[in-house]
């Protein structure tokens, strides 16, 4: 009987390659399956957090008026990260022009 003596030795890395990328499908599946849960099958529904309760007590209507006021009342974004360097280097340092 003729002996194999050129053994690959890169089939044992292949096949464990193979088994890692399948199981890490397999628990991004899971964990996607698990965590999506439908309906009434899960547990309880998750609780929201800070205010988030209180938007969701509100009426739609209500709710929809208090974002209204607030983008109206918040102040323009800046957008300029070179005038933010000069003012955080600045010394003294002035935390209300931040």
């Amino acid at each position: 009987m003729a002996e194999v003596t050129g053994k690959k030795r890169w089939l044992p890395v292949a096949l464990g390659l193979s088994l890692a990328l399948n199981l890490a499908v397999v628990a991004a599946v899971s964990g996607a399956a698990l965590r999506h849960k439908g309906g009434d099958k899960g547990g309880p529904p998750r609780a929201s957090k800070g205010g988030a309760i209180y938007l969701q007590a509100m009426p739609r209507d209500l709710h929809k008026n208090i974002w209204k006021e607030l983008k109206q009342d918040a102040p323009p974004p800046r957008s300029d990260p070179a005038a933010m360097v000069v003012i955080l280097r600045q010394e003294p340092f002035n935390p209300a022009a931040a």
